[in-house]
């Protein structure tokens, strides 16, 4: 596997658990019900995705675009553009608070 580097420079063992926890979270959210079978498949795809790059560390912000392709790809347009949302708010936020 692969290691994932975050913003902060903090390098972290890749962990596809969280892109699944992350997904369940933003559908929910949005009203689109995933299923496990989705969520696994999900995972699975991104995590393909992630290592055809062949790098390591690959960044969070990769992972973030492969992320929200799978989402797309899959025919989940409402559940990328919240969990895009999520994220630029995140780090607008993070920013806003570091200044």
């Amino acid at each position: 596997m692969f290691r994932i580097k975050k913003r902060s420079g903090v390098v972290t063992d890749y962990n596809p658990d969280k892109i699944g926890y992350t997904v369940e979270l933003t559908a929910g959210e949005c009203g689109v019900p995933l299923n496990s079978s989705d969520i696994t498949n999900i995972k699975s795809l991104v995590t393909e995705r992630l290592t055809a790059k062949q790098r390591d560390p690959i960044s969070t912000e990769e992972v973030y675009i492969e992320l929200c392709g799978v989402l797309v790809d899959l025919g989940m347009k409402k559940v990328a553009r919240a969990y895009s949302r999520y994220v630029n708010n995140f780090y607008k936020d993070a920013v806003a608070i570091q200044e």
